[in-house]
C-alpha cells in the first residue's frame, strides 16, 4: 500500500516591496533614536531597529541573534561569526549600512551601560536589555511583530518569516543556491531548495 504523502508546506515570507518599507522604517527608527535626550529610550529604539535589520539582512535565526557575542560582531570587517544549530559556526557578511547601525547601537549601549563595552568578557552578548541582561525569544518576537504590524500583509509576523524573506529575496535576485545555503547555515541543500518553489 502506497501511503499518500502530505504536501510540504512552503515557508511564509514577506513580498520584497513590503520588506523594503519595513527596512526603511527600521533605518529611520535607528537614526531617529539619536535625537532624543532619553538615553535608555534611544538605546532601546536603536536596538529594536537593528534586530529587525539584522534578522532580514543576514537570514539569522532568532536563537543565533540572541546568542551572538559582542566579540563576534565585527563592524570593521563587516562579518558576524554566528553559532548555529549543532554548534556549527559560520561567518556571515554584512553590508556597510548594517555596520553603521551596529556602531551606532554600540555607542548608545555604552552610554546606557558604561561598563558593558569595557572588560575582557568575550562571551558577553551583543544584544542586551537596558538592565544589561541578555535578550530572550519572546522579546525578540515582540520586537519583530511590532515592526511588521501595519507594514506587511503577511499572516505570520515572526523572526523566522524575516529569515524566509531573506532567502526568497536572495534567490529571486539571482543568488547562487549553495551561497544561500551557507548563509542560512543549512546542512542540506534540499532544505534550501524549498525556497526555489516560492
Amino acid at each position: 500500500i502506497h501511503v499518500a504523502r502530505t504536501p510540504q508546506m512552503l515557508p511564509s515570507f514577506i513580498p520584497a516591496n513590503e520588506t523594503s518599507a519595513v527596512m526603511d522604517s527600521a533605518v529611520a527608527q535607528a537614526t531617529g533614536a539619536c535625537v532624543t535626550d532619553d538615553a535608555a529610550a534611544a538605546f532601546t529604539a536603536c536596538r529594536d531597529a537593528l534586530i529587525v535589520m539584522m534578522l532580514y539582512e543576514t537570514g539569522m535565526r532568532a536563537a543565533e541573534l540572541i546568542g551572538l557575542r559582542d566579540a563576534d560582531a565585527d563592524d570593521s570587517t563587516g562579518t558576524l561569526r554566528v553559532l548555529g544549530k549543532r554548534n556549527k559556526e559560520r561567518d556571515v557578511p554584512v553590508g556597510p549600512g548594517l555596520c553603521r547601525n551596529m556602531r551606532l547601537y554600540r555607542r548608545l549601549r555604552n552610554a546606557v551601560l558604561p561598563d558593558y563595552g569595557s572588560g575582557t568578557d568575550r562571551d558577553r552578548p551583543f544584544f542586551t536589555r537596558v538592565s544589561g541582561e541578555p535578550l530572550y525569544y519572546a522579546l525578540v518576537n515582540k520586537i519583530v511583530h511590532l515592526a511588521l504590524d501595519g507594514n506587511v500583509n503577511a499572516a505570520r509576523r515572526t523572526p523566522h518569516v524575516l529569515r524566509h524573506s531573506f532567502a526568497t529575496d536572495m534567490l529571486n535576485n539571482g543568488a547562487d543556491l549553495r551561497a544561500v545555503q551557507q548563509l542560512l547555515g543549512h546542512s542540506s541543500l534540499a532544505t534550501t531548495q524549498i525556497y526555489t518553489h516560492i
